[in-house]
């Protein structure tokens, strides 16, 4: 199971949509759907792993016209399943 407390930094979040570090500056300014980050200090923010995700899918679903658990059931159904991926993706330590 994840852990819910898992905290990307702005690097993090840009590179897991894709985007440069200044897109994604001016997406949290003005995209209000977007998750709050969690302030530590004035030099040191984090969002919380799942919120990004979750945001992910929100508007992924939204684009596509369904509900985002309908969409997640697909993804899902098409993720391979442990048994499903090459023996080389079920050794300890592979990627």
């Amino acid at each position: 199971m994840p852990n819910v407390y898992t905290q990307l930094r702005a690097e993090q979040v840009a590179d897991r949509l894709g985007i440069s570090l200044s897109t994604f500056n001016r997406l949290i300014k003005a995209e209000e759907s977007f998750p709050k980050p969690i302030k530590y200090s004035s030099r040191w923010v984090a969002w919380f792993e799942c919120e990004v995700n979750d945001w992910i899918l929100r508007k992924a679903a939204d684009q596509r016209g369904v509900e985002p658990a309908e969409l997640l059931n697909h993804l899902r159904d098409l993720a391979p399943q442990p048994e499903q991926r090459p023996e080389h993706f079920n050794q300890a330590g592979a990627a």
